[in-house]
Order: C-alpha cells, then sequence, then structure tokens
C-alpha cells in the first residue's frame, strides 16, 4: 500500500511469483498482496484455518460487545526488501504472523487519532495519512515465527528487512466496524425539497450535536476536508441560516440518538468512527 507523493507506484492486476521473486532478486522494490489466503474452493487454506479459528474464540471471549456472528479473512503478503505500507489505519481485529523473513510495524494508539492528517471518506487516500513524519510510533520487528496484535483504529506502517518478507494476517471485524455500519444505515433528519443553505444549515447541526458528544467540534471536520481540493461542504461555513424550532428540535434529537450509539465503543474509538460518518453525511448531500 504505497502513500501519497509515493512516485512511479502502480498496480499489476496479476503476476506470476517467479517473476515477483526475479524483481526482488534484482532489487526492485515491489509490494505484492495476494488476497484471501484460499484454496481453490473459496475456503481457508487448511495451513490458516486453525489460526484462524484460534483468532475468532479469542476475539469472541475477550469482546463482549462483538457480535458473535462475526467472521474472520486471511490475506497473505509477500514483499521484496525494504518495502512497506504507508501510515494508515484499519476498522477491525488485525494479527499478524511472520512467515518467512522480517518485517518492522510502527503503532500509533488510536488515542493519537487527531494528530494525524487524515482526508475524508471517499478520498482515494481515506483512512491512510498524507503527512508522514513527526509521531511517536512504536516499533516492533517481527522475525519468522513471531506475531503481532494491532487493535482496531490503530494508525501503523510497515517496512521489511533485507530479506524477502511472507507475512499471514488475519482480521475479523470489531465492535468499531459494526458501529459504523449501523450509523451508516441511519435514516437522516433532512428533507430533500429543502434549498441547499437549508440542507446545509440542518447538516451543520446535525454533525454538531454528534460530535460534541464524542468531545471534538465542527473544526476537526473541516480541518479533513480542507486536505483535499473540493471544500463546497464546509459543514462549518453554514451555520448563518435560520432553521424553525420544530425542525430543529427534531435533527437535535436525532443527532443525539446517532451519538448515543457510539457510546457503546472505547471512548479513543468514537471520535475516528464519529468524522467517518460525519464524512459519509456530507459526501451523501
Amino acid at each position: 500500500r504505497a502513500g501519497p507523493g509515493h512516485a512511479g507506484h502502480a498496480v499489476v492486476p496479476e503476476m506470476a511469483t517467479r517473476t515477483l521473486l526475479e524483481g526482488c532478486a534484482e532489487g526492485k522494490k515491489r509490494y505484492f498482496y495476494s488476497g484471501l489466503a484460499e484454496g481453490a474452493d473459496g475456503l481457508v487454506h487448511s495451513d490458516a484455518k486453525p489460526l484462524v479459528d484460534l483468532f475468532l474464540q479469542v476475539i469472541r471471549s475477550t469482546k463482549a460487545s462483538v457480535s458473535t456472528e462475526i467472521s474472520a479473512k486471511a490475506n497473505v503478503w509477500i514483499s521484496c526488501p525494504s518495502t512497506g505500507a504507508s501510515t494508515h489505519y484499519d476498522l477491525g481485529e488485525n494479527v499478524v504472523l511472520q512467515l518467512y523473513g522480517s518485517k518492522t510495524f510502527e503503532l500509533l494508539p488510536a488515542e493519537a487519532f487527531l494528530e494525524l492528517q487524515i482526508p475524508p471518506t471517499g478520498h482515494p487516500y481515506a483512512r491512510q495519512v498524507l503527512k508522514e513524519g513527526g509521531y511517536n510510533f512504536s516499533s516492533f520487528e517481527l522475525q519468522q515465527g513471531d506475531a503481532l496484535y494491532v487493535p482496531p483504529l490503530w494508525a501503523h506502517r510497515t517496512t521489511t528487512g533485507q530479506g524477502m518478507s511472507i507475512s499471514l494476517n488475519i482480521f475479523i471485524g470489531s465492535a468499531a466496524e459494526q458501529l459504523a455500519e449501523q450509523l451508516t444505515a441511519l435514516a437522516l433528519p433532512f428533507e430533500a425539497s429543502w434549498p441547499e443553505d437549508m440542507m446545509q444549515a440542518a447538516a451543520s447541526l446535525y454533525l454538531q450535536v454528534i460530535l460534541k458528544e464524542v468531545g471534538i467540534g465542527l473544526e476537526h471536520l473541516a480541518a479533513r476536508w480542507k486536505l483535499v481540493e473540493l471544500q463546497e461542504e464546509d459543514a462549518a461555513s453554514c451555520s448563518g441560516v435560520n432553521i424553525e424550532i420544530a425542525t430543529s428540535v427534531k435533527i437535535h434529537n436525532r443527532g443525539k440518538e446517532a451519538a448515543a450509539l457510539l457510546q457503546v465503543l472505547p471512548s479513543e474509538h468514537r471520535v475516528p468512527i464519529a468524522l467517518d460518518y460525519a464524512d459519509d453525511v456530507l459526501l451523501g448531500m
């Protein structure tokens, strides 16, 4: 996963393993993601299935807020020497097993989220940090046989060692991921017939209520949108339109209801999920 500013990055849909390995031997920096670790039958490969089942068992027994219907997927990553992924975050529970070679993971806890320059949902680099450097990462070097648990919403970046690297990672849906889906399914308290300025003012009020409940303001949402070229949907600039009292109360109450859903999450997870949802609301407009 190359981040912004990585010149010359290209995606090759198909490549023979031999071609990849020969490219690595020639010193070419290629990063290869094989996709799901599945056999021809579409099921998790027999070598990986015991690990997937064990991680599922651990998550189900330790995360009371996660649905018992959650499923897991396993991915294989093969990379050339000295390549890696830029800083990003994922919503799921993640465990990484180093099968061959070495790989360094650098992690930031979810509490550091507001320090990161992350563009809004819908941007090509959504959930990726636009500017590297200046962050206090915790570093973990994985050797063959090592495993690392990466909690949901922890930003991380990776770099392989001086030789080839093969890793297996297992993703499991988290409470944060499930709640994000719940929020997206909510009916918005807006009317399609409203004029644009009214719609923007209503969105500003609705999102202000939600963000206030998780301890931040519209300025944090505006900061995300200022990272991209399209800024017309800046909700913070729509506060000058008057809304009827009854309509305002309805919007406020619906915002409180949406914010109440967030309270089941750990406090450090509420801000990222709330901002992602706010982005979705603005994009939907």
